[in-house]
């Protein structure tokens, strides 16, 4: 039996690591799209993975059982990437201008470079720097946040809080709290900085202060 006719024998995997299989869609030969009652993602055989994935593209997956799997939220996009032959299958409903190959290699590329520039990077490619930009801030806050960082803003509430609408409470990843002037916060909310930093914000206590004295 050749290796050919293996691949055409898999069947669609029963179960994945987020449950059991209740709908899937063959993408090609040992390459299922595949969706449970709360989640989904695409599951490549493991008979085929050395013919059509790279070593790139298994660094992502989640090996099960005979599978390896790839959520549906970003990881799916790594498999259809290396795998032009699935396009027709995979973007079958979307509108004919938006199922060319410049369109769709277009929009994975976009993606890959917001949820999986290691995997780009990985394969000697240079992730689109808007989104890559985008990735490195999300990276560093959630790094922050982990590091209880006293500078990282995590929650705002306005003027029911704080009883004047041009202070804001802010609280910090080291769950401090801090009172801020609204113009300055939404300075930093509209990009005059990367992250939402306290250090990037002027202290409405200071202002009150000033204002007291005048």
């Amino acid at each position: 039996m050749t290796t050919d006719d293996v691949t055409t024998e898999v069947c669609a995997p029963r179960f994945s690591p987020w449950g059991p299989v209740q709908s899937s869609t063959r993408l090609t030969d040992g390459v299922w799209s595949v969706g449970t009652s709360t989640h989904g993602g695409v599951m490549v055989h493991c008979s085929v993975t050395e013919k059509l994935l790279s070593p790139a593209a298994l660094a992502c997956g989640q090996y099960h059982g005979a599978f390896v799997a790839y959520e549906e939220d970003s990881a799916w996009v790594v498999v259809v990437f290396e795998m032009p032959q699935v396009w027709p299958v995979a973007f079958a409903h979307r509108p004919e201008a938006e199922r060319t190959d410049e369109a769709i290699r277009a929009e994975l590329l976009a993606s890959l470079s917001r949820w999986k520039p290691e995997y780009l990077l990985a394969r000697g490619l240079t992730p689109e720097a808007k989104h890559y930009e985008r990735y490195l801030v999300s990276h560093e806050t959630e790094q922050r946040r982990a590091a209880h960082d006293p500078d990282l803003i995590v929650c705002a509430e306005g003027a029911h809080r704080t009883g004047r609408a041009d202070v804001v409470l802010v609280t910090t990843a080291d769950e401090h709290q801090h009172r801020v002037t609204t113009a300055s916060y939404h300075a930093v909310m509209h990009n005059s900085s990367p992250l939402l930093l306290l250090s990037a914000c002027v202290s409405a206590v200071d202002e009150l202060v000033v204002e007291a004295v005048a």
